[in-house]
């Protein structure tokens, strides 16, 4: 009985080198299958981190450039604005008024 309870503990030994072989194994597959989803879904995020932080510059541009055309409609609403504007840019002048305006080339 001796020698078959020896033989039957030296394939139990056996036995679970291979599980624990196998065992590590697995563990060492599905930890590297986590970290390889794990780093391409970190550089997912950086990107959309990124893309985020530039689409708020733009929104900050658009609004800035939103609030000075509302500046500007509101002005060309005055008529001081709609004639120095007529002045400015056409030359025109009130009736009476003479221009006085340089030489070309002075």
């Amino acid at each position: 009985m001796a020698r078959r309870s020896r033989s039957k503990s030296k394939k139990r030994g056996f036995g679970n080198i291979g599980v624990r072989f196998v065992s590590v194994v697995v563990i060492l597959t599905v930890s590297f299958i986590t970290w390889q989803w794990m780093s391409a879904a970190l550089q997912k995020n950086q990107a959309a981190s990124d893309q985020l932080q530039a689409l708020s510059r733009e929104k900050e541009q658009l609004e800035q450039v939103q609030a000075n055309l509302r500046e500007e409609i509101e002005n060309l609403q005055t008529p001081s604005y709609i004639e120095e504007l007529a002045r400015e840019h056409l030359g025109l002048v009130r009736k009476g008024e003479i221009l006085v305006a340089p030489r070309e080339g002075e």
